[in-house]
């Protein structure tokens, strides 16, 4: 069927997507490689939503005390400790639409980053953002108050 058959009905743009051919649940859709549902165990009550990154930052930045995450609009940032020691005062670059995501991958094997003062680091939490070695945070742009907003369990 055609899109502008879909528009026959204002405001309505209807997708139902065929079983999986591995388990039969509900199968997925991603508009703009931008988001979708993986099948798997929650598949059979609609599966669970994910988002990929269109473009990542490649290849692992080097950052030091004070340093500057940059993303420049990409979903991932990977970073990795210039030398052998904790990094502290660690500032991310602001986020450029309300709602944007961000996933910051430390893969130093030994140290830690974290998060300058929230005035300073654009991160809500400041200091209290801290990633771990060989981990990952992610983190959501509010551009209300122009800070980045760490995701995780409540």
């Amino acid at each position: 069927m055609s899109l502008d058959r879909l528009q026959s009905k204002p405001g309505t743009f209807a997708i139902t997507p065929e079983p999986t051919p591995t388990n039969s649940y509900p199968g997925g859709v991603a508009i703009g490689g931008q988001a979708g549902f993986v099948e798997g165990a929650a598949a059979n009550m609609g599966g669970a939503l994910f988002q990929t990154p269109t473009v990542t930052s490649g290849a692992s930045t080097s950052i030091a005390d004070s340093g500057t995450i940059s993303h420049n609009g990409c979903g991932v940032a990977i970073v990795a400790c210039s030398s052998a020691a904790n990094k502290t005062g660690v500032i991310v670059q602001a986020g450029t639409k309300h709602g944007q995501k961000l996933t910051i991958i430390n893969t130093t094997a030994a140290n830690t980053l974290t998060m300058a003062a929230a005035g300073t680091s654009n991160v809500a939490n400041g200091t209290g953002c801290i990633i771990s070695a060989l981990a990952a945070v992610s983190l959501t742009w509010n551009a209300l108050d122009s800070r980045w907003y760490q995701v995780r369990a409540a």
